[in-house]
């Protein structure tokens, strides 16, 4: 027997007494299915973290070296030569965590490349929420005849209360059973009736309207605002997010709003992507304030700023900081109409806005990058960009959804 042939036969036999050691005991627990086409789909990894990675680092060179040599069949999953590597990974707002799932789908090239599919995500009463794959990628073996495509899902809510957490393909071709990272035993909060009013300081919201379930992708929020004393409400909706008693907690994602007058102050109507939990019996509706009109008390920074001609573009670098957060003002825009700058700011920041004293402002790409924009003047070689700093005003209701 040649020594190529023997260090081979040593080395398989590792493997196998390395597979009979490692295999799990029978539990109730799955993380593999086999689908018709033969190959097979792993639970390779699940993360709960701010930031989550998956990495397969590819094969040692004795692993390649066996991915040549020996037929594919004959190697258990891990010691498949794949060269290179690969990783995926989502990172979720400052604060929050995501539940991510990493697939692993090996199979054979002489089929048709796999497809992408949603994953169902359940919990021991039923409730189910679905993610898309939110990264993708692929290795093919030694020889090119096998692939590894290694998929991230992420849910942004995702239940606490269940022992198990059951997962499975949307065309119901895998089906896998996990135990669940975050289970624990939590009290439950007891809703208020609506519509509930809070105040806070001289300004009262009324919680109108909580609508989520099952079978919606939204959530819809209606609220009314009135400041005492003042015809005109200064303090407008500025965010909304959404937690619930096991520790869910997420920004909601706006997808529409209307405003009316209503009085001496207004009613807002906003629709959220959904990302609520929806085994829970209440959630927390957390109503971010931003004062829009009265910046006094409050902290403002002025900057002379040259004007660009018509659709040209000034990159600046002004910088300034507020209460330990630095904030910079790094380019200027000119339109026919208006003067457009970027702002930016270092983390993101959750209670304080920046608005543009004289204009019109919006939040744009997360909370750390602000757009606003000023009337552009006829003739002008510079103008002055004044900016407010000023603390945004919470309110927080506790409320069952009612059904759509």
């Amino acid at each position: 027997m040649s020594h190529a042939v023997k260090w081979a036969a040593a080395a398989l036999g590792f493997v196998v007494v390395g597979a009979v050691v490692l295999w799990p005991t029978a539990s109730p627990e799955k993380r593999v299915a086999r689908l018709p086409d033969g190959s097979i789909v792993i639970v390779a990894g699940v993360s709960l973290a701010n930031n989550s990675v998956y990495t397969n680092a590819g094969g040692a060179k004795w692993e390649e070296w066996l991915g040549r040599t020996l037929p594919y069949g004959m190697l258990p999953q891990k010691l498949w030569a794949f060269p290179g590597g690969m990783s995926v990974g989502a990172r979720a707002p400052a604060g929050k965590t995501n539940l991510v799932i990493f697939l692993s789908h090996l199979g054979s090239l002489a089929h048709a490349p796999p497809q992408k599919f949603d994953l169902v995500l359940q919990d021991e009463q039923g409730n189910s929420v679905s993610s898309h794959p939110w990264g993708t990628s692929v290795m093919h073996d030694a020889k090119g005849t096998h692939y590894d495509v290694l998929e991230e899902y992420v849910f942004q809510a995702y239940p606490r209360r269940s022992k198990w957490l059951k997962l499975g393909w949307a065309d119901q071709t895998a089906h896998f059973q996990i135990l669940n990272p975050d289970f624990a035993a939590f009290s439950s909060w007891p809703p208020v009736a609506l519509p509930a009013t809070n105040r806070v300081a001289d300004t009262v919201v009324r919680l109108t309207e909580f609508a989520a379930g099952a079978t919606r992708k939204s959530a819809e929020v209606a609220v009314e605002v009135t400041t005492d004393g003042r015809p005109d409400c200064p303090w407008q909706v500025a965010g909304v997010e959404f937690a619930d008693a096991t520790g869910n907690a997420w920004p909601g994602t706006l997808q529409s709003a209307s405003q009316a007058r209503m009085g001496d102050g207004y009613r807002r109507t906003m629709i959220f992507r959904d990302h609520l939990w929806h085994g829970e019996k209440a959630w927390k509706i957390r109503v971010e304030l931003s004062n829009t009109a009265d910046f006094t008390p409050g902290i403002f920074w002025t900057n002379r700023v040259p004007v660009p001609a018509v659709g040209a573009a000034v990159a600046l670098n002004m910088a300034t900081n507020f209460d330990g957060e630095a904030v910079r003002l790094v380019a200027v825009k000119r339109t026919t109409t208006s003067l457009e700058f970027s702002v930016q700011s270092d983390v993101e920041p959750t209670d304080f806005r920046l608005s543009a004293v004289g204009g019109k402002d919006q939040l744009s790409s997360g909370r750390s990058l602000y757009s606003f924009t000023l009337a552009s003047p006829a003739n002008a070689s510079f103008v002055d960009c004044v900016l407010a700093y000023h603390r945004s005003r919470f309110v927080d209701f506790i409320a069952a959804p009612t059904a759509p």
